[in-house]
């Protein structure tokens, strides 16, 4: 270095360390890193880490539409949908708990129940579920048709009742003139067996019961209609006398 000049400052992050041989081959480059310093990542929230108390002051058609909303199986479409509050022992909020409750067989079809925070876990049971509950009603799990015929089914609700049964078969004897016997012919329980197999059909004694009791009911409100009906006729009557009397003694 030559008097009077001042050392150079290096222009870049690395050094220039000179060894005494003349020889720049000999020359060493030594990297001179600057630790960065950086926040650690936020794992960034999404509606399904929306946990329990979160939710707990919304309704339960809120609740049960916004997970709905991320749903996107079928066999959701089997059941109706209710929500359970659970508490702890000393009655502060503990988690929600969703029941899902077929739709076609509610009696034989025990409900599922799945808390809301493991409704991301799949559908296995809620499917096993439905395969048993299309087998015991009858409705066929193999060939083409099967994926189609479930689907049906799971969308649509059915009205049948025992009570419903026995009033139509009533109905249909006294209307149409069919003895009460006709409800013990082999084949028509083979064909009510196949719509539905856990019918079980009236006996003709049954039948006949059910329309004598129809026929007894239906005779006491056909009497109050008629009473009804003849007070009101009367009293008509009594009024329309009464204004022809006035006008002709006015007269």
């Amino acid at each position: 270095m030559s008097p009077g000049t001042s050392p150079s400052t290096p222009t870049s992050d690395f050094e220039l360390n000179a060894s005494p041989a003349k020889n720049t081959r000999s020359h060493k480059r030594t990297v001179v890193t600057t630790p960065v310093l950086e926040s650690p990542t936020k794992k960034r929230r999404t509606k399904a880490d929306v946990t329990d108390l979160d939710v707990w002051d919304k309704t339960d058609d809120d609740i049960i539409a916004a997970s709905k909303s991320r749903w996107n199986s079928t066999a959701y479409d089997h059941f109706k949908v209710s929500l359970q509050r659970h508490l702890k022992a000393d009655g502060s909020h503990d988690y929600l708990e969703f029941k899902f409750t077929c739709r076609t067989d509610p009696v034989n079809h025990k409900p599922h129940h799945r808390k809301r925070m493991q409704t991301g876990q799949g559908t296995k049971n809620l499917n096993r579920g439905i395969e048993e509950c299309v087998r015991r009603r009858g409705v066929s799990t193999e060939g083409p048709n099967a994926k189609g015929a479930q689907q049906t089914l799971s969308g649509s609700i059915s009205k049948y009742t025992p009570e419903a049964h026995r009033a139509l078969i009533a109905m249909r004897c006294a209307v149409n003139k069919r003895p009460f016997n006709s409800v013990a012919d082999p084949l028509y329980i083979e064909e009510v067996k196949l719509l539905r197999p856990d019918v079980i059909v009236p006996s003709p004694r049954t039948v006949s019961r059910d329309i004598n009791e129809i026929y007894r009911e239906g005779s006491k409100m056909s009497r109050n209609t008629f009473r009804n009906t003849l007070a009101q006729s009367i009293l008509s009557l009594m009024a329309g006398l009464h204004q022809l009397c006035t006008h002709t003694l006015a007269s």
